[in-house]
């Protein structure tokens, strides 16, 4: 991100960043808001590398010689407190803003991502936005494997086949890089929330849904996350079993959930039929 204080994202960020700390959340936690005004700031001027645990314990936590991060955990404690406290924010009064910053697990340096600069992925690559274009293109995306709620032979099949159909429809949208749902069942087997699983393979937004049925009836209920757990975007599909095939379904719900990925971000470019 190095160079980011001359693109048009960097007020943005910095305006974001004071509409957080002036917030009723953080208002009251001084030191919470300097550990955050800190990753923010040396991240736009492309100093990630300095945002390491001692540095940090250093200059925001006042630790001084002999410090040891081994033996010291309020960095580590504190970032995740600030992560949480990240989420909360979007999740009340920060839900309208037009900026996104969030604190991934096991990193110190903060991710940026504003709506409209998402939303207009081509024009900002070509005005020259490196920053932006370093985001969005490609966007790499996980599929999780679907939840099979009801547990019935029905409701499994569609749990194995729609993230399945899905893959294969993302895969013929330029601009994009996914990953398997066969793949993403390893990470999020060994690791205990989604965003952690994401961090690992290094995906931007995910996929994740759930499958359950009642008779002929099924239901798919589906969102796209971001890389801090946030949700993007989110459906509910309904489907008669008796009146179309299983293909047909799959087909028709994979379609949906891309269209709701082309919302998000523009319309990509699909290649040709053929």
């Amino acid at each position: 991100m190095e160079g980011t204080e001359d693109t048009a994202l960097a007020p943005a960020i910095r305006q974001q960043l004071a509409r957080i700390v002036e917030s009723s959340m953080f208002a009251q936690s001084e030191r919470m808001s300097r550990f955050l005004r800190f990753i923010v700031e040396h991240a736009i001027e492309g100093n990630q590398a300095y945002l390491k645990e001692y540095v940090i314990g250093s200059e925001v936590y006042d630790r001084r010689p002999p410090y040891h991060p081994s033996q010291d955990s309020i960095v580590r404690t504190e970032a995740r407190r600030l992560r949480g406290k990240l989420k909360e924010y979007y999740e009340v009064e920060g839900r309208n803003d037009p900026v996104y910053i969030c604190l991934r697990p096991g990193s110190y340096a903060p991710d940026f991502n504003h709506k409209q600069g998402l939303t207009r992925a081509q024009s900002a690559a070509n005005a020259g936005d490196t920053f932006l274009s370093a985001k969005i293109s490609p966007i790499a995306i996980a599929i999780l494997p679907f939840r099979d709620i009801s547990g019935s032979p029905l409701s499994s099949i569609y749990a194995r086949g729609i993230p399945d159909e899905l893959a294969y429809t993302l895969m013929r949208t330029k601009g994009c890089r996914v990953m398997s749902p066969s793949s993403m069942e390893h990470f999020c087997a060994r690791e205990q929330d989604v965003a952690t699983a994401m961090s690992k393979v290094g995906a931007q937004i995910a996929f994740e849904g759930s499958v359950r049925d009642d008779g002929n009836r099924v239901r798919v209920t589906a969102r796209i996350v971001d890389a801090a757990g946030f949700q993007l975007w989110a459906a509910r599909f309904d489907a008669d079993t008796d009146a179309q095939t299983l293909f047909t379904i799959e087909e028709q719900i994979a379609s949906a959930l891309s269209a709701g990925f082309d919302a998000l971000f523009g319309e990509p470019q699909r290649p040709s039929a053929g």
